[in-house]
């Protein structure tokens, strides 16, 4: 799993579960978990360590966004439910990416210039 993917599952895990979804006056996207929130950012500072078979995800949030113990029991349902779909496509023998298209190249095309005759 990449971190977008998982920045991408937590938020839409978060939705499926009744949290708000926001934009922060930074511009990233975070999930309202009620007197606090987690944004893209403190999930990129947990990702890869929470998503560690037997990670201490309390620990892991308090490290990366400290003084919101709102947000642990949530995000660890919310990893829950990420290892149990990742083991559930495992176990029908689907790759975690199949039916996504492939990420495209960062490449720009360049027209060729038209010469006026």
């Amino acid at each position: 799993m990449e971190i977008q993917q998982f920045i991408e599952q937590v938020l839409k895990i978060a939705r499926e579960n009744g949290y708000r979804i926001e934009t922060n006056r930074d511009g990233l996207a975070q999930i309202d978990f009620g007197n606090k929130k987690l944004h893209a950012g403190h999930l990129r500072a947990v990702f890869p360590e929470i998503m560690e078979d037997g990670a201490a995800i309390a620990e892991i949030i308090e490290r990366a966004a400290p003084g919101r113990p709102c947000a642990h029991k949530p995000m660890k349902e919310i990893i829950g439910e990420i290892r149990n779909r990742r083991r559930d496509l495992k176990n029908l023998g689907i790759r975690e990416n199949a039916g996504q298209p492939a990420a495209q190249p960062d490449v720009r095309i360049i027209e060729p210039s038209r010469r006026s005759e």
